[in-house]
This record gives C-alpha cells, structure tokens and sequence, in this order.
C-alpha cells in the first residue's frame, strides 16, 4: 500500500453504507464512505482529517473484513493528473459478490427477478459512477495543469527531496506494516487454536449425542432451513461470512451423517443376514412343529392379525391427532416470528430515522461553523491587508519627503558653491589650469557621487516593489489555496449529503 494507492468498495462495503449496522468505528465508517473508486492514500488522508498511519490501519482492517479492495495503484513517481481511473468491471456486480444462492443451493420458491432487478440497478449505478469518475478527472487534470504550469519552477526544486523523504517513509511503514501483519497472524493463529479445538470437540460430542434424533427431525428441520436461509438472503444479505461458515458446518455434518449412516446400513445388512439365516433354521423347526398345531395356531393367527388391525387403526388415529396438533403449534410459531420481526423493523427503522436527523443536525452546525470561521478570516484579512496598505503608503510618502529634503539641500549646497566659487574667482586672479582641472575634477566627482546615489535610490525602490509584488503573490496564491480547500469541503459535504 503506497500513497497512490486507490480502493474501491466491495459488495459487503456498499451493504454496510445501506444498512448502517454499526459494526464499524466512526473513522472507519467515515473512510468507507469516503472509498469511492477515484480517490489515493493522499486524498483520503486529506478528506478523513486523520494521520496517515491511522488511515493506513484503518484501511487494513477493512480490507481484512472484505468492506474494501485494492482498485488500482499507479507509480509511486509518475504525475497524480495523469492516472486515469479504470472504471470498475462488470465481474465485481452486486450479483456476484452478493449472492448468496450460489453458496447455499437455489431455492424451491425464490422470487423471480430479484437479483435480475439489483444487477441492472448495479449496473446503472456503476455506469454514472464512472461517468463521474470521468468528469473529475477531466477537471482535476485541467486544474492540476494549470497549477504545474504556475509552479514549475518551485516544483522542480522540491520534487527531488520530497521523493526521497516519500520513499523512505513508505519503505518503513511497508516493514512496520509487514512486521505487525506477521505478528497479527501468529497471535491470531495461536488464539484460535484452542477454541478450534474445542469447538471442534464440542462438534462431535454433539453429533454423536444428536445422531438417534436426527432421522425424526431431517425432515423438519431441512423445511426450517430453507425458510430460514430464503429470509437471510432477503433481509440480512450482510451476513454472508456467518452463512457460509455455517454452510461449511452444515456439509461437514452432512458428510458425518452420511458416513454413520452408510456404517449403519452395513451393519443392518449384516445383521439381517445373520437374522435371515437364523430364521431359516428356526422355521424349518418351527414349520415341523407347526404343521403338527396348524389349526390351532390358524385360530390363533385369526385373532391375533384381528387384534393387531385394531391396534393399527388406533395408531394412525393418534398419529393423525398428533400431526393437526403439530401443525398448529407450527402455524403459531411460525405467526409469533413474524410479529417480532415486523416489531423489530420498525424499532431498526425508528432508529436509522433519529440518527440520519442527528447526523443532518451536526452537519448543519458544521457548516454554519465554517461560514463563521471563513468570514472571521475574511474580516481578519481585509483588516490586515488596510494595515499594511496604510502603513506601506505612509512609508512611501516619508521616503518621498526625506527624498524631496535631501535633493533640496543637495540643490541648496550646489548653488551655494557655485556662488563662492563664483565670488572666489572674482575676487582673485585666473586660476591656472592646474586649478581648472582640479575643479572640473571635483564637478566630475560630484556628478559621479549624485548618479551613485540615484542609481542607489532607484534599486532600493526596485527592491521595495519586487518585495510587494512577492508579498502580493503569495497573499494570492494564500487566497486560492483557501478558497480550494473551502471547494473541496463544500463538494465532500456535498458528496457525503449524497452517499447518505
């Protein structure tokens, strides 16, 4: 499992959604319903609001408890905008992964067209999923180049030690992940050894108890198991582990019943060899002493086969009495079950009702702390960048006065030395050219002096400017980045309003 790593739902993790059943943590329904077929490692840890080391424990065990499966997973090194999400294939259908007839046998008055009439709503299903899949990846691929295009060069600098920091973080989460997967296994294996055992103990003890009482009752109970496996297939199709580990029961006990009952088989054959043979001698006896009381025993034979056809009679009344009593005790059970499982739908109902209103609720209050959250920052911001706005043009007004001060003075000193020189020359003789070019020297210099200084001021302005337009820059790129986190939370919102 790396960061590219994409997982879809499994016909057991979309049941979960449905039902609500609450066998799984909060973070783990939470990760469930953000499994979509499109989304990485790093868009879940994202979206979960959760450490990537819970998410990678969180995501193993629900594949372990078959909610999800490893979709597909792209090179850890290539471009997220370029992977295309496959769309799923028609072998992961509802039907396939959910029916359960194709374990337990077909059933001798199944309706017709259930399971025709879920694979055609899975297919629909499946079809504007990927149609959707389609579009966002179309969106997400413009957007993300239009992004590389804007952060080429600081991508390139970053790539490099990010792929490394990434590597290596995922090699040792692989090696922590292996380690405890191993160590999970043993414990697992060395806890379930016992109870294996005794279970399996337990079994035979039961079986060999059970074993006179299971002719009278096949019957019966084959009747009830079919009632009852046509009931879980409708209504509890999320128990399909528990069934199938019951079914495997069922054809272990069966294959037991089978033998013991072959093994009886032969030993009655025999037996009723030995009796056969024992017979033959004893009427060979019997026929030589009975041909001597013939008519005695003919009288005898008489009432005795009179007796026996009125015990008879009484018999098959009391079994038929018997039978319309067990039919009615059946019929009333059978009624009482139907109660409490009416009863017990509208109690599962009444609370799927109260807790899809509290969730409804929290969202409401999420999302009216957000919009007070966002406008707060908006506030903040606006506030801050008046702030700096006024403090900045304070400043370049004081620089333009100091500016204004200095190149008045400049200009003052200048006139002034002009007029001394002046003065100077008037009152002395000609100044020789030694003189001359010591001043034409000094003008030079102070020509020189006063370009430096421009040339000073002109690159402090430019720095002052690139810094703003930096600042400038990075408050917008703060600007977008918040405004497409907001995006993305408004769509999971959304996403997660629709799932529900």
């Amino acid at each position: 499992m790396n960061r590219t790593t994409v997982f879809s739902k499994t016909g057991k993790g979309l049941l979960e959604i449905k039902n609500k059943s609450n066998r799984l943590s909060k973070d783990q329904f939470r990760v469930l319903n953000l499994v979509d077929g499109k989304a990485t490692l790093d868009d879940l840890v994202d979206k979960s609001r959760i450490t990537e080391v819970e998410l990678r424990k969180v995501l193993a065990a629900l594949a372990d408890g078959g909610f999800i499966k490893e979709f597909t997973n792209p090179t850890a090194t290539g471009d997220y905008t370029s992977v295309t999400i496959p769309p799923v294939p028609p072998s992961t259908s509802y039907v396939d992964d959910l029916d359960f007839t194709q374990i337990l046998g077909p059933a001798k008055s199944a309706k017709p067209g259930f399971y025709q009439s879920a694979q055609t709503e899975q297919r629909q299903r499946e079809e504007s999923e990927r149609k959707a899949s389609e579009a966002a990846a179309s969106k997400a691929r413009e957007e993300a180049e239009k992004r590389g295009k804007e952060e080429a060069a600081r991508r390139a600098h970053e790539e490099e030690s990010a792929h490394r920091i990434r590597e290596e973080a995922e090699r040792k989460a692989k090696e922590e992940q292996a380690r405890r997967e191993k160590l999970e296994a043993e414990m697992r294996f060395r806890l379930e050894e016992p109870k294996r055992l005794k279970e399996e103990a337990e079994r035979k003890a039961r079986e060999k108890l059970e074993a006179e009482k299971r002719a009278k009752e096949e019957v019966e109970r084959k009747a009830r198991e079919e009632a009852e496996r046509r009931a879980k297939i409708q209504v509890e199709a999320a128990a399909r582990v528990e069934a199938e580990r019951k079914r495997r029961e069922e054809e272990e006990r069966k294959r037991h019943e089978d033998e013991e009952r072959r093994r009886r088989e032969e030993e009655d054959a025999r037996k009723r060899k030995e009796e056969e043979e024992r017979r033959r001698r004893e009427d060979e006896e019997r026929k030589r002493r009975e041909e001597e009381e013939r008519k005695r025993r003919e009288e005898e034979e008489h009432k005795r086969k009179e007796e026996e056809e009125r015990k008879r009679r009484e018999e098959e009344e009391l079994k038929r009495r018997e039978e319309e009593e067990r039919k009615r005790k059946e019929e009333e059970e059978r009624k009482r079950r139907e109660e409490e499982e009416r009863k017990r739908r509208a109690e599962e109902e009444r609370k799927r009702k109260e807790e899809e209103e509290r969730k409804r609720k929290e969202e409401e209050e999420r999302k009216r702390r957000e919009e007070e959250e966002r406008k707060r920052r908006e506030e903040e911001e606006r506030k801050r960048k008046e702030e700096e706005e006024r403090k900045r043009k304070e400043e370049e007004e004081r620089k333009r006065k100091e500016e204004a001060e200095r190149l008045r003075r400049e200009l003052e000193e200048r006139h002034k030395r002009e007029e001394e020189e002046l003065l100077r020359r008037l009152e002395q003789r000609p100044p020789s050219e030694e003189e001359q070019r010591k001043q034409r020297e000094a003008e030079e210099n102070q020509r020189e002096e006063q370009e430096r200084k421009r040339k000073e001021e002109e690159e402090r302005r430019r720095q002052e400017e690139d810094e703003r337009s930096r600042r400038e820059n990075e408050e917008r790129k703060r600007r977008e980045e918040d405004e497409r986190k907001r995006r993305e939370s408004e769509e999971r919102s959304r996403r997660d309003d629709e799932e529900r």
